[in-house]
């Protein structure tokens, strides 16, 4: 049993160093081009097409509570959200 446990802890760990780990590589990517043009916001991924706004935006809300932890403790933009597509 103590063994089994010792593998969850692991686990869990190593998700945790995902979650942050990829999302401080993403987001300071977005942060850095958004600088490099003046924007106010930044994209985890550029949004060329509808389907990368929809990743892009999943991104956004699977990385919520870091965005919100982030922006408390460093100030500055976050996310944007992406251009209107198909204005008639």
């Amino acid at each position: 049993m103590p063994r089994t446990m010792h593998r969850a802890d692991v686990a869990v760990i190593i998700a945790i160093v995902l979650y942050v780990g990829s999302f401080l590589v993403l987001s300071r990517i977005g942060i850095r081009e958004a600088q490099r043009y003046h924007s106010h916001g930044y994209y985890f991924i550029e949004p060329i097409n509808t389907s990368r706004d929809h990743i892009n935006f999943s991104l956004y809300v699977f990385y919520w509570p870091l965005v919100q932890i982030d922006y408390f403790f460093n100030g500055g933009n976050g996310p944007a959200i992406p251009p209107l597509r198909e204005i008639n």
